[in-house]
């Protein structure tokens, strides 16, 4: 059985100087890479405060930003929020997405099926 796997990709949260502002993004490269990418020429400096490696990126990405929602800043990926909340966001997206990942993938599966003259169990 040859079960390909994704490559995993690291979920970051960038601490903005001392504040309670933090940039969560997604990226194929080594964090502090990209950390160097939109720090330069930034007045305030960046720090790593949490990175996730993961199978499903944009899922855990979404679903962080979901949660973290009512912090978010005017321009997107940063979020006023404490360490705690940052953390809890983190730690409940994780769980999430590992309880349904394999049902979406359980699900995918099953629509690529070809049309047959039965009706498949729930």
């Amino acid at each position: 059985m040859n079960l390909k796997m994704a490559p995993l990709r690291h979920v970051y949260c960038f601490q903005v100087g001392s504040e309670d502002c933090y940039k969560i993004g997604l990226t194929k490269n080594a964090p502090k890479q990209r950390m160097r990418g939109f720090a330069t020429g930034s007045p305030s400096k960046f720090t790593e405060y949490r990175v996730e490696a993961t199978e499903h990126p944009r899922k855990l990405e979404k679903c962080i930003h979901t949660l973290l929602s009512a912090k978010r800043a005017e321009n997107g990926e940063f979020f006023y929020a404490t360490g705690e909340e940052v953390d809890r966001a983190f730690d409940e997206a994780m769980a999430f997405v590992a309880e349904c990942q394999p049902l979406v993938a359980a699900a995918e599966k099953l629509r690529e099926q070809k049309p047959a003259n039965t009706v498949a169990e729930p």
